[in-house]
């Protein structure tokens, strides 16, 4: 006989790996939008958010100011969350331990 109810999947940790270079611009360019795009709405902000994208991606398409709010970011999400290609760590314990 069959249990009955919902059948849920267990999730398995995030594995540790190295952030890649389209994540990290990927965090940049979301800083960036909340930052420079607040309170625009319609096309303004889809204007805006393009233009910030654009440069989150390429350094050559951003102009002196979202040059500087771009280091800003960066600054920001490395305090945050270490330097780039660091591995992640997981907040549980070891499994196993040396004796």
């Amino acid at each position: 006989m069959a249990k009955k109810g919902p059948w849920i999947k267990v999730r398995k940790p995030i594995s540790k790996y190295p952030e890649t270079p389209q994540q990290r611009n990927v965090r940049i360019g979301g800083a960036m939008i909340r930052a420079r795009c607040k309170g625009l709405k319609g096309t303004d902000f889809t204007n805006c958010r393009s233009e910030v994208l654009q440069c989150a991606f390429h350094e050559d398409k951003c102009d002196i100011e979202l040059k500087e709010l771009k280091d800003e970011v960066k600054e920001k999400i490395e305090e945050v969350y270490g330097a780039p290609h660091q591995k992640r760590v997981s907040q549980s314990p070891p499994i196993y331990s040396e004796v």
